[in-house]
């Protein structure tokens, strides 16, 4: 019986050779960095993380990068620690939307721009109009 191998480095089709080497390149640098991001989370309370609901964004950043520099972590490590900040819908959406952006910047606008963006004021003015007396009641 021919069993495949458990870590076989072939790319797989989907994979370009840029997100291989991308994938490596963090895995690097989570490593180089896996203490300092481990003394990161443990300044983290749901409360100060940001949910992308009620947050300010801008805020919560400002918070991140304050416990980074207490924690350690260099600059170039906040791409791989920016989950640490996040809470409930923001931490889905980056896993599902951001999690390959490989620059923090972009990491950063996309999440801005998702939770604070036209759509999303749009999503919450429909929530907003929907509710009914009988459910505020109730």
């Amino acid at each position: 019986m021919n069993d495949p191998p458990l870590n076989n480095p072939t790319p797989t089709p989907t994979q370009t050779p840029a997100q291989i080497t991308q994938a490596i390149d963090q895995l690097t640098l989570q490593g180089s960095f896996g203490r300092e991001i481990a003394n990161l989370t443990k300044f983290y309370t749901d409360e100060v993380k940001y949910s992308g609901e009620q947050d300010n964004f801008d805020f919560k950043f400002e918070i991140f990068q304050n416990y980074c520099l207490q924690a350690g972590v260099p600059k170039q490590a906040y791409i791989i620690a920016i989950p640490t900040m996040l809470y409930r819908l923001a931490l889905k959406y980056y896993f599902t939307h951001l999690k390959d952006l490989t620059l923090l910047e972009n990491v950063h606008t996309g999440l801005k721009s998702y939770f604070k963006g036209d759509k999303y004021k749009r999503d919450i003015l429909l929530k907003w109009n929907a509710i009914t007396l009988k459910q505020v009641a109730t």
